[in-house]
């Protein structure tokens, strides 16, 4: 279980809310290497609504159905679903997600020191993507 947070949790840079995600993999192994301020996108992922504040709890149910940006400057994810659609659009948003997370999760120094390797089988860059985009 992690939970997320982007700009529409906050009100004036105050959080408000946090959305708890729980990942169920074939082992402990297999879960994904996520770091605070990573851009995760889910898909597909069932929601539960709390009863005590309507607000949604996400469960994902095989570690393939996660897309992993990491924060730092590297493009490629450490962890990518096996089949994923990728517009131009989303692009955009990881980008701007991006900078959003930096801005609050990571010092000057540490993204000097943040780790780049790769953990999937077939690295794909935002740059390929969107190149693919137009083929």
């Amino acid at each position: 279980m992690f939970v997320v947070v982007d700009p529409s949790c906050y009100e004036d840079m105050v959080k408000q809310r946090e959305y708890r995600v729980n990942v169920f993999t074939s082992s402990l192994r297999a879960f994904p290497k996520m770091e605070v301020g990573d851009i995760i996108r889910l898909h597909p992922a069932m929601a539960e609504i709390r009863p005590r504040d309507g607000l949604p709890d996400f469960k994902v149910f095989r570690e393939n159905d996660l897309v992993i940006f990491p924060l730092n400057d590297e493009e490629r994810p450490r962890c990518s679903a096996n089949r994923f659609i990728f517009t131009k659009d989303d692009i955009k948003l990881v980008k701007s997600l991006k900078k959003w997370s930096l801005e609050r999760y990571q010092k000057p120094v540490e993204r000097q020191q943040a780790n780049t390797e790769a953990t999937d089988k077939n690295p794909i860059t935002l740059s390929v993507i969107f190149k693919n985009l137009y083929c």
